[in-house]
Parts: structure tokens; C-alpha cells; sequence
């Protein structure tokens, strides 16, 4: 979906340039509703994108889904991040208590898109096979296993080997379910 491409690199753009932006939003009760949002940092979790920022209406901080966001306009003025960053280094450190495992998945070219939309370049290499690895630390958790199922048999598990054992047999599984 290019819009939404374009949207995802239109709220990347303003985070790193430290300028607001006004955001047309859809709540889960699908109330619509018009925010002028001070955008700290994009969050990937429960299978989706989310954009954790200070909204001007309601003075505070929010999260954001970022599919829930049906326009992005980047405005001229600008903030100070600084303020965010007591925040943000406490919801990092309640992040890093979780145990966190190294990841090594090998992606075909159907994938690489998705991959991108996903990570940062310097985690995924090119295998100059019409393959790519992205070699990362992630929680685990069901999130884990769900996102990578999430590319069905463009991807393969490299390590750990826990984590190929726990793909396989549920794998194994769902092909028996469609027996």
C-alpha cells in the first residue's frame, strides 16, 4: 500500500526532524478526531505499527496506530525532544528486563518489502542469492512466532534452534489441521 508507505515515512521524517505533525485519527469506538502530535518514537508490537508521541489536545502522552491514522501532515513548527526522553529511557528499561533472544531468519525476495517497512537497513543482509538474512535480538514471545509465521514460507528460522523446533512443529500442526 503506498499510502501507507508513505504515511510510515512521512511520521519517520518528522520524528527524526523534531516537527509536529497533525494526524486524522480513528479510534477503536471509531470516533474520528483531528490531533496536533509532538512524534517521539514509532513502536512495533502486537503485530502492528504504533507512533508514541505528546498530543497537544489532550496533553499528554499517547499511543497511536499507525493503521488507525488516515492522514499525516508534517507542520513547520518544531519541539524539544529533550523533554520526551526521561519518558522514553524508563519505558526502555521495563523493555530490557525482558529476556531477549538472537534471532537469525533467512527471507526470500517475496519478502524483502515487508522486511524493510520493518527494520532498519544495517540488520538485514544481502545474500547476493535472492536471499536476505536479518540477524536481530527480540523479545520472545507468541509475538515472535506470529510475525515470523506472518511470512509464511518466504522465511526460514537459522537460529535458534528452539525457535526453528517450535516454527517446524507448529507447522507440522497446521498441515495436519488441513488434512
Amino acid at each position: 500500500n503506498p499510502n501507507a508507505y508513505s504515511k510510515f515515512t512521512d511520521i519517520k521524517t518528522a520524528i527524526m526532524q523534531s516537527r509536529v505533525i497533525e494526524i486524522d485519527y480513528l479510534n477503536t469506538y471509531n470516533q474520528k478526531s483531528r490531533r496536533k502530535i509532538e512524534p517521539i518514537r514509532l513502536i512495533f508490537k502486537s503485530q502492528a505499527w504504533y507512533l508514541w508521541g505528546f498530543c497537544l489536545e489532550k496533553q499528554d502522552y499517547r499511543t497511536f496506530r499507525i493503521s488507525r491514522i488516515k492522514r499525516v501532515e508534517i507542520r513547520d513548527e518544531t519541539f524539544d525532544r529533550s523533554k520526551a526522553h526521561v519518558i522514553v529511557e524508563s519505558s526502555a528499561e521495563t523493555e530490557k528486563k525482558k529476556p531477549y533472544t538472537h534471532i537469525i531468519l533467512q527471507f526470500t525476495e517475496e519478502a524483502l518489502y515487508r522486511l524493510y517497512d520493518d527494520f532498519d537497513d544495517k540488520w538485514i543482509r544481502d545474500n547476493g542469492d535472492g536471499t536476505y538474512t536479518l540477524e536481530i535480538s527480540l523479545p520472545e514471545d507468541e509475538w515472535v512466532y506470529g510475525y515470523i509465521f506472518s511470512f509464511g514460507c518466504f522465511v526460514k528460522v537459522i537460529e535458534p534452534e528452539h525457535i526453528r523446533k517450535i516454527i517446524k512443529d507448529r507447522s507440522e500442526r497446521i498441515t495436519k489441521f488441513y488434512k
